[in-house]
């Protein structure tokens, strides 16, 4: 059960966040991939030696290897692979790392599951106003 903005509690359904949740996990290891390739250039500055072969594969990994783990992870978790709207998620995610800040991605797309599961909207209604939103945004100076 979660709470809604209206404080009651709802069913939140599994199929329903999982899709945005592995999007999530996808964008927050790019994230993290990333950082990882920033600090191996800053040893090999130091002079240490260093292997971007891991971080080279998995930024270029097929398309169709994406396919096959949230095939993989959906199934696994008792949810239809063919609800996960991959490049729907992989747009939102990248709207909202642009408009925002790269760790509010996978966040981004765990809120719009749990909304989802809430009985809140559908996926493509709240991407799309998430990603209208991460357009807009202008954090609050302070």
């Amino acid at each position: 059960m979660i709470d809604t903005p209206d404080n009651r509690a709802t069913s939140c359904s599994v199929a329903a966040i999982v899709p945005p949740l592995v999007s999530g996990f996808s964008a927050l290891y790019n994230v993290v991939d990333a950082n990882r390739a920033e600090h191996a250039e800053e040893s090999d500055v130091a002079g240490a030696t260093t292997d971007r072969r891991d971080s080279a594969m998995a930024e270029h990994l097929p398309p169709e290897a994406l396919d096959d783990w949230v095939a993989h992870l959906a199934t696994e978790l008792g949810v239809d692979p063919a609800a996960v709207p991959i490049g729907r998620i992989l747009d939102l995610t990248g709207d909202v790392a642009r408009g925002v800040a790269r760790p509010a991605a996978p966040v981004s797309a765990f809120v719009i599951g749990l909304a989802v599961g809430a009985g809140l909207g559908d996926v493509d209604a709240l991407a799309r106003r998430t990603s209208e939103l991460a357009a807009d945004w202008r954090p609050e100076a302070g």
